[in-house]
């Protein structure tokens, strides 16, 4: 099959690569002409591990072409529009930006194409697409299959997600979606295009509930002395919640695209009913669980110099070389305008601009001389190879946040010092 895919940021790029593997013939449209000059080469605007080898193979086979011209979508069956879709600093979607990138591709699509939409956009969007397909004359379906990808473990999602999602105006099949994911062994679930899109804003914000009520709980636990790790335990060995559940004690959710979609919840709830609801108040209490780190920095006795805190791990998630969305890198912006020291250790190179007050140190051994303070937020294990590193971190005088618990992988015994913080451990 052809199939034309646009905006090549992470989703793009992750289906455009992903529908070459499959063995379709994928042009792969975006209109900056220095990214495409880029991606020709393998040169991936995120990285994501194992994406940049399977692309420059299909590069070679001749399934995958990059364009920065319109024209060459005219004979696509089926238009990926993968954009991802902006978000401003309230993580509010900017549809109007999808839109506009769709019409001006629209007018060059084949007027039998059908329209798959993979892009983050509200309830209703589909409606939007579908009204201009209509003026253009064009017949083809337009079909909503909301994305599943997650940074760092895209080419997992994408072949080998767990079911496929896909919305058509009546809620039956379409054979163009059909063929574009033969290979992938996944159900494809069938229902009404509104209801793709509400499907969408309903799994993350479940999921960002999931994640705030274990905040919330782990709050609980620290004042009335229990462990919200044994807790979660116990939530996840019942059978009507399950092991990968989002309940583990730890930060709260971060990244703005579960953010994104409790806002668009929230604001749907907000014009049905005055009386507060959980999804009005889901971003006020993950704000909360996410100053978890400031508010035990304020529990440490300030040095008259200032605090020397290192980081581990600045990116909002592994296997990201990225800085966007990170709850972490704003509050070491914060720190650093005080006379706090700020340092930081990462296992990839960072594409952004990092603050100039900011220190970047590359050798983890060195990371922990010399500090009053290390915030743990990645295991960073590929550096973790010499004991000097674990016998540093057992300096007496040492303060150590680790809000998920990840040095205790290492040695268990972190869990009995008194300068050992995390998350939801009352006992």
């Amino acid at each position: 099959m052809k199939i034309g895919v646009a905006g090549l940021w992470h989703l793009g790029v992750m289906y455009a690569v992903g529908f070459a593997e499959l063995g379709h013939l994928v042009t792969a449209y975006d209109p900056n002409s220095d990214s495409i000059s880029g991606l020709k080469n393998g040169d991936l605007l995120v990285f994501e591990p194992q994406l940049r080898e399977m692309l420059l193979t299909n590069l070679k086979t001749g399934n995958l072409k990059f364009t920065n011209e319109e024209s060459d979508l005219d004979e696509v069956e089926l238009f990926v529009l993968a954009y991802d879709t902006p978000v401003d600093e309230e993580d509010n979607a900017d549809v109007d930006f999808v839109i506009s990138e769709f019409i001006r591709i629209a007018d060059h699509l084949n007027s039998n194409a059908h329209i798959l939409i993979s892009s983050q956009l509200p309830v209703g969007s589909s409606d939007i697409i579908h009204e201009l397909q209509k003026k253009l004359g064009h017949k083809g379906n337009v079909i909503v299959q909301p994305e599943n990808l997650r940074l760092g473990k895209a080419i997992d999602s994408f072949f080998s997600p767990g079911r496929i999602v896909a919305g058509t105006m009546d809620g039956k099949s379409d054979q163009f979606v059909i063929e574009a994911f033969n290979g992938i062994e996944a159900p494809i679930i069938w229902m009404h295009r509104r209801s793709a899109e509400v499907t969408k804003h309903a799994l993350n914000a479940f999921l960002a509930t999931s994640v705030t009520f274990m905040g919330e709980l782990s709050e609980i636990c620290e004042n009335v002395g229990a462990d919200a790790k044994e807790v979660e335990i116990g939530l996840k060995s019942d059978p009507r919640i399950g092991t990968r559940a989002y309940l583990s004690p730890g930060l709260g959710f971060a990244g703005g695209t579960l953010a994104r979609d409790v806002r668009k919840l929230s604001k749907l709830q907000t014009g049905i009913r005055d009386t507060p609801a959980i999804f009005t108040s889901l971003m006020i209490s993950n704000r909360h669980n996410n100053d978890w780190v400031s508010r035990s920095l304020a529990k440490i006795p300030k040095q008259k110099e200032g605090l020397r805190i290192c980081f581990w791990g600045i990116s909002y998630t592994d296997n990201t070389d990225t800085l966007r969305r990170s709850e972490t890198y704003s509050l070491m912006k914060n720190l650093a305008m005080g006379n706090a020291k700020i340092s930081y250790v990462e296992d990839m190179l960072i594409k952004d601009v990092v603050d100039s007050r900011i220190v970047g140190v590359f050798d983890i051994e060195e990371s922990v001389r010399n500090i009053d303070v290390l915030v743990v937020n990645k295991s960073l294990k590929s550096h973790l190879k010499t004991p000097k590193v674990l016998e540093q971190l057992q300096k007496g005088d040492l303060w150590i946040l680790d809000a998920s618990r990840i040095l205790l992988e290492l040695n268990p015994d972190f869990i009995e010092r008194p300068r050992y913080l995390t998350v939801g451990k009352g006992l």
